[in-house]
Parts: structure tokens; sequence; C-alpha cells
């Protein structure tokens, strides 16, 4: 019995310290995931043209991209996007005016 016990604290505490990185990971993706939203939405009204899945607008996709990479990887991006959409992106045409 106590070696049951023994083995299941065990268990929960391995448990605990792999659930610790994932659920840093997930609230540092929170973070990103507001910005890269941000970054998309505007590069789409702007019609950048940029595609693949770190230009989505779904905020579970780019939650989905970023826990799937490495927090250098979406860290060292973020900025690049930012470069892109300011120096590449047109912003978009005003309406025409409407004639009385």
């Amino acid at each position: 019995m106590k070696s049951a016990i023994a083995l299941s604290a065990a268990g929960v505490l391995a448990v605990a310290c792999y659930a610790g990185p994932a659920a840093a990971q997930a609230d540092a993706c929170k973070v990103y995931v507001q910005t890269a939203v941000k970054l998309a939405q505007e590069a789409a009204s702007k019609k950048c043209g940029f595609s693949g899945p770190e230009w989505s607008t779904d905020p579970k996709a780019q939650l989905s991209w970023c826990m799937g990479v490495s927090a250098d990887r979406w860290r060292s991006d973020l900025p690049k996007r930012q470069q892109m959409v300011a120096q590449a992106c047109k912003p978009a045409p005003a309406p025409p005016a409407v004639k009385k």
C-alpha cells in the first residue's frame, strides 16, 4: 500500500512538473496571440497579401502556432512581422468621396 501511495505521489509530482512549463508557455502565448492577431488584422486591412499560419486573424490558430514553436521563435518573429507591416504594406485606399 505504501508503495502504491508513493508511486501515486510521484506521478502527481511528475505531472505537476510537466504541466508547469506548458502552462507558462500557454500564458506567454496569450500575450503573443493578442499582438499577432492585431498585426494580422492590420496586414489584412492594408491588403498586404501575407499568407501562412502566422498571418491568421483567428486567435485559436495563432495560439496553436505559438504553442508549436519555441518562445525564442515567436519572440523573434513578432518584431519581423511588425517591420513587414510597417515597411511593405500600404494603407487601404480611402473610399471615394460622395458627390453632392
